[in-house]
């Protein structure tokens, strides 16, 4: 999962700064008193924890499905979505970040970065991102077609109601072209942005009105050395040890 690789990456990449010697105007001090770097490390960790909890959170709904062998529902589908979205989002923004804040640290081997470019390879494989966004614009948009002028009224009275008039406005510009392909294609190109605009906005939604959880299996040697052993006895240990937060992990 790449917020769980991004995690292990600032767990070490913290390690090194803590004893990274810099020159400050008071003398000696670390790497990781810059405050710059601080701000990086608090923010990331903050939107880790965020990410960890609400992709812990839609495993638990999936897991009752997969136990009963049901069929998810249209909105677990579409926190499904949002977890590969905005779990690559955050991970790719957050080694960007914070590559920029170690500096030559960033180039050398063995220290995590060189592998950041998976990253890329995650989000465009098993559901390519942005045609998970693409989803999610196109079905807010069906959601504004079926409930018509009243269902346009209440959603702008909701607490959603920023992203209600998002999908309005985008379903205005869109209608001209109707059930012309070529013109329906021409026109999403216009209107990239509001597209993936109200998709941002869908999967705030979802990650804000979601409450998180934590993961019911332990953390299979992410956080840890890798292991050339398989645990046997991996089933009974399930519940006794769960993925720490960010903020614990760095205790």
């Amino acid at each position: 999962m790449p917020i769980l690789d991004f995690l292990a990456l600032s767990l070490s990449t913290e390690k090194y700064a803590n004893t990274k010697i810099c020159n400050g105007l008071a003398g000696e001090t670390t790497l990781a008193q810059m405050p710059q770097l601080k701000a990086c490390f608090e923010e990331s960790y903050r939107q880790l924890d965020r990410m960890i909890a609400f992709t812990a959170a839609v495993e638990d709904r999936l897991n009752v499905h997969l136990r009963h062998g049901t069929i998810p529902d249209a909105d677990l589908v579409e926190k499904l979505a949002v977890c590969k979205i905005k779990c690559i989002d955050v991970a790719t923004q957050r080694v960007h970040a914070l590559r920029q804040e170690v500096g030559s640290y960033a180039l050398m081997w063995d220290t995590g970065f060189e592998l950041v470019d998976m990253l890329l390879t995650c989000k465009f494989a098993e559901g390519d991102s942005r045609i998970l966004q693409q989803k999610l614009a196109r079905d807010r948009l069906k959601r504004v077609q079926k409930g018509g002028v009243g269902g346009m009224v209440g959603d702008v009275f909701s607490t959603n109601s920023a992203e209600a008039i998002a999908a309005i406005s985008l379903a205005r510009k869109l209608a001209p072209a109707g059930r012309d392909l070529q013109k329906m294609a021409a026109a999403l190109d216009v209107n990239w942005r509001e597209l993936y605009g109200l998709s941002d906005m869908i999967c705030e939604r979802h990650i804000n009105s979601t409450q998180g959880s934590k993961f019911i299996e332990p953390c299979v040697e992410r956080l840890r050395a890798s292991s050339n052993e398989y645990d046997h006895d991996w089933k009974s240990k399930l519940g006794s040890s769960t993925i720490p937060s960010a903020s614990s992990a760095r205790a």
